[in-house]
């Protein structure tokens, strides 16, 4: 039996069951034809052995980083969706109505005009350089990882836990584009560049945020064609715009229609 243990003070429950609507339902009919088995705890001697246990297994068990978190995160996607080992176009899987897909994630576009200042990268670098534990303790990654680390000047709105497809807008489209993901915590530290205050907020690099998708040539010429729409519909400054990605949908499939007709 693959048991799983749940303790307290007075009892403890040990079974085959995970702690889910499909091991433990609420109602009879919610088990779905599983059967499992497990034995109910209440002897007090029985009881401070396996709260021993459990303060043996949390001491010798390793720390969760972020990245721990991006690899089951990109497990579950395998799981749910029988995700290819070749990513899908991003472009590709809204054309392929993957409505249901889309809705379990958080993607959202960040749209910009400018790049952070040399002295700002600067401040950034001296930052998570000199406040290393707090880092790791509010952003819940690991200091050997901060080489992942990306981050916006001066935008404390971005969304957390997101998915970012990150595009500077020149003209009329769009000359850098790219993919990264926010921390769970939403957080903006303060800093100062150039004389002035402003914020950092910090983001995981493209290489190691998990977006389950690729950018593909096609992928970034329908966001190039797209981007004064895009731009219109987003919501924010001359600086920098969010546009969530349903409401992008319509507009990046009427683009990707007539990059097909070409």
């Amino acid at each position: 039996m693959h048991a799983k243990v749940i303790w307290t003070e007075r009892q403890a429950i040990v079974s085959s069951a995970n702690i889910s609507s499909n091991g433990l339902p609420e109602e009879e009919e919610g088990a779905g034809g599983l059967i499992e088995a497990g034995l109910m705890v209440t002897d007090a001697g029985q009881l401070v052995q396996i709260a021993a246990w459990f303060d043996r297994q949390y001491k010798a068990a390793k720390r969760i980083s972020a990245t721990d978190l991006r690899k089951a995160r990109e497990a579950r996607l395998v799981k749910v969706w029988g995700k290819p080992r070749v990513r899908r176009s991003f472009i590709e899987a809204l054309e392929d109505n993957a409505a249901q897909e889309f809705k379990q994630q958080k993607i959202s576009f960040a749209l910009w005009t400018d790049y952070t200042s040399q002295a700002e990268n600067g401040e950034a670098r001296r930052h998570f350089r000199e406040s290393a534990e707090t880092l790791e303790e509010t952003l819940k990654i690991d200091r050997r990882d901060f080489r992942r680390l990306d981050w916006f000047s001066n935008w404390p709105e971005l969304p957390a836990d997101t998915f970012l497809i990150s595009c500077r807008i020149k003209g009329r489209t769009f000359t850098d584009i790219y993919h990264c993901r926010t921390f769970n915590t939403k957080k903006a530290w303060p800093i100062i560049a150039d004389g002035e205050k402003t914020s950092i907020t910090y983001v995981l690099g493209s290489r190691d945020d998990g977006f389950g998708y690729r950018l593909s040539a096609r992928d970034r010429r329908v966001l190039k064609s797209a981007a004064q729409d895009l731009w219109r519909k987003a919501k924010g400054s001359a600086d920098g715009r969010l546009l969530r990605l349903e409401d992008a949908v319509p507009i990046l499939l009427r683009h990707a229609k007539k990059s097909a007709s070409r």
